[in-house]
């Protein structure tokens, strides 16, 4: 299972919550409301006769180490565990399964178009949004002559109780005061278990429950020439308020369910539906003409976006809130504009509600006019209006403010909302916010003196300066004053704003939207270098430092409906020109590509960002047209997720390829999506 060695996180939509599997050696299990991928040991395999087989899902997985798992206190033991050695896996959009000799096991994902909860009836919303998932274990016992017995078990699990107890006999199962749990319905066949390891569970003539013991599981008995399929139901809950802060909200699932148990008994009915459903989302990735490296990379982004999303109960409506990943902040803004082309596919509502969230809470007003918050909180704490759980002033780094970036963040996913919805009551509503989107945008630039760039920093910065998205990157390409990147998303916010005020018909503030872009995107050629062959990333005419990201925001044009604007050969065509004869200088080995044929997003810096490699590769290859081995690159990024980081799932700062327990999941890898996507489409 050597390409298919990695861990991926399996989740129900909106709760925060997940079981990850798939890493030989480290684990996985539940996890909800966490910065880190679980870690419990989860031991699903089969007993045969006096030998016990396992999935290697287990961090004590080395033959080295397998000692611990025979020691038995003085005990005779004649029970051994091993793993299996030929385990095989399918990786795919709604699904992940596992095969070894008689046993599978199934999880199922099903990626789903979510309805608007505040204008879907109780049962759609329920059926949606329960936090639970399904699973199905596979005994194939037909060619045996003696009984066999499959498992499923999790260690450590904490505050547990036994279902068949809680329940009066109508589930098995276990759940924890960690507010997960997993179930099947009762049968004889099957027995639940308490214990201190697999080996005591068969030292002994009978299973026990210990509650006091770390281990929890369920076993199923198969017969002589049978097969059996057992569903397994995987379930989190938190009831009460669960966010603190400026809002107290609760999940918006306990509208619809009381506790796990009930959770866990809707799941079981439900099992049938996700399983089919799942099935039918690898279908439709099949019907696309993807490379095996695109179809994995699409289907461990969603898997891994899944995990950050919450939606909550605020006061009677929904609150969509998407966390950034391990960092846990909470509509990260800069992450916003790039799931928006996942969000508009899948739950456009969504979109609407950051939108709105955006405008009501989190706006502020500086020396230049409006902008928006990097954030809304963090931990489930939303941070007080105006304001974000991460910016500071008095800094040029880290944890600066990026109010110009935000600014555009705002434009220009309410472009693509509007383009993908065509809600034009909610484009009418915001007029007035457009055009002070409009102003402050030019205030930020000079005003009438101004040339188009960004050349003020925000008052809140105080002594400092403001940064962008790439933060953590080099300083060239995280300063926003003359920056090359900001520039271009400023330049795709202007022609946005026109796009806008075009569908609302209001002639006057388009014709200046679109004088600002023509000004801008002249002031941005005139620092093309025909000796380096691109435009450098500090627009000052002293800095020579290279870049992928100046071509980004052609992204955001294409899909809201203006192929006019980035065509050769339409009013922009001198400087799309420019940016593909960028992006042909930059993209070499010793530049902006790695060894291994991986995009480096600047020529400075090692830390390269899976997400928007994913963006610029989209605009390259759909956009700009431009001719190179895409599959060379999708080797090399699909590698960096499957051998370099195969503990992280869904990482996005990768340091040459690698990166070791550390920025895990992260739900921005969704630009992903955009392969599935033509410019006219969306």
């Amino acid at each position: 299972m050597k390409e298919n060695n990695f861990q991926a996180l399996h989740s129900p939509p909106g709760a925060g919550a997940t079981f990850a599997l798939g890493y030989q050696g480290h684990g996985g299990g539940f996890g909800i409301e966490q910065e880190r991928v679980p870690d419990q040991d989860v031991f699903i395999g089969l007993k045969e006769g006096q030998n016990i087989k396992c999935f290697p899902f287990f961090k004590d997985a080395s033959s080295d180490k397998m000692k611990s798992f025979t020691q038995t206190d003085g005990e005779k033991n004649t029970d051994t565990i091993s793993v299996f050695p030929d385990l095989k896996r399918e990786f795919d959009y709604g699904t992940d399964l596992f095969t070894a000799a008689k046993l599978s096991f199934e999880l199922f994902n099903p990626v789903r178009h979510l309805p608007d909860p505040d204008t879907s009836n109780y049962t759609q919303n329920k059926e949606t949004f329960v936090p639970a998932m399904t699973s199905v274990m596979t005994i194939d016992n037909r060619e045996g002559t003696e009984d066999i017995e499959g498992f499923f078990a999790v260690n450590p699990m904490s505050g547990k109780q036994k279902l068949s107890y809680k329940t009066g006999g109508s589930l098995q199962g276990f759940i924890s005061n960690e507010h997960y749990g997993f179930a099947v319905l009762p049968s004889e066949d099957t027995a639940e278990f308490c214990d201190f390891s697999l080996i005591k569970v068969y030292e002994r003539p009978h299973k026990v429950n210990l509650l006091l013991a770390p281990l929890a599981g369920l076993s199923f008995r198969c017969p002589a020439g049978e097969k059996r399929a057992i569903p397994i139901v995987f379930g989190w809950y938190i009831g009460g308020i669960a966010t603190s802060g400026e809002h107290e909200c609760k999940y918006y699932y306990t509208r619809f369910f009381s506790d796990i148990v009930d959770v866990l008994k809707y799941a079981l009915e439900k099992s049938p539906e996700w399983i089919h459903a799942a099935r039918e989302n690898n279908r439709q990735l099949s019907s696309h003409s993807l490379t095996p490296e695109r179809r994995f990379l699409i289907s461990q982004s969603v898997k891994s976006y899944y995990f950050s999303t919450m939606l909550f109960d605020d006061a009677g409506k929904a609150r969509w809130a998407v966390n950034e990943g391990t960092f846990r902040m909470m509509n990260t803004f800069d992450l916003t504009v790039d799931h928006a082309f996942f969000e508009l596919l899948y739950h456009p509502w969504s979109i609407k509600n950051q939108l709105e969230s955006y405008v009501r809470e989190y706006s502020y007003y500086d020396q230049c006019g409006l902008s928006f918050t990097h954030d809304q909180g963090t931990h489930n704490v939303f941070s007080p209006k105006g304001f974000s759980s991460y910016e500071i002033p008095n800094l040029d780094d880290c944890f600066s403010y990026m109010s110009q970036e935000q600014l555009c963040n705002w434009i220009l996913t309410a472009v693509l909302y509007v383009q993908h919805t065509q809600d034009m009551d909610w484009l009418l509503e915001k007029t007035p916010v457009l055009k002070e989107c409009l102003g402050s945008m030019e205030k930020r630039a000079g005003g009438e003196s101004g040339n188009g760039i960004m050349t003020i920093d925000s008052s809140r910065c105080e002594s400092g300066r403001e940064i962008t998205t790439y933060d953590s990157l080099d300083k060239s390409l995280g300063q926003a004053k003359e920056n090359l990147y900001i520039a271009m998303k400023c330049w795709a916010s202007y022609i946005a704003l026109e796009t806008m005020f075009l569908k609302i018909k209001n002639q006057k503030l388009a014709r200046q939207a679109k004088n600002d872009a023509n000004i801008l995107a002249d002031t941005i050629c005139g620092y093309y270098r025909e000796d380096l062959g691109y435009i450098p990333v500090i627009l000052d005419g002293k800095d020579t430092s290279a870049i992928i990201p100046a071509i980004e925001a052609l992204c955001y044009p294409a899909m809201s409906g203006r192929n006019d604007v980035v065509e050769s050969n339409g009013d922009y065509g001198k400087l799309i020109s420019m940016l593909k004869n960028h992006l042909a200088s930059v993209l070499k080995k010793g530049i902006c590509l790695f060894e291994d044929g991986g995009w480096k997003l600047s020529a400075n810096s090692s830390n390269s960002w899976i997400s928007k490699i994913f963006l610029s590769e989209f605009v390259a290859e759909y956009i700009l047209d431009m001719k190179y081995d895409y599959q060379m690159f999708d080797q090399a990024h699909a590698n960096w997720w499957r051998k370099g980081c195969p503990s992280n799932p869904g990482i996005d700062q990768i340091l040459e390829g690698t990166q070791s327990e550390y920025g895990f999941h992260y739900p921005r890898c969704v630009t992903s999506i955009l392969w599935l996507q033509s410019c006219k489409t969306l």
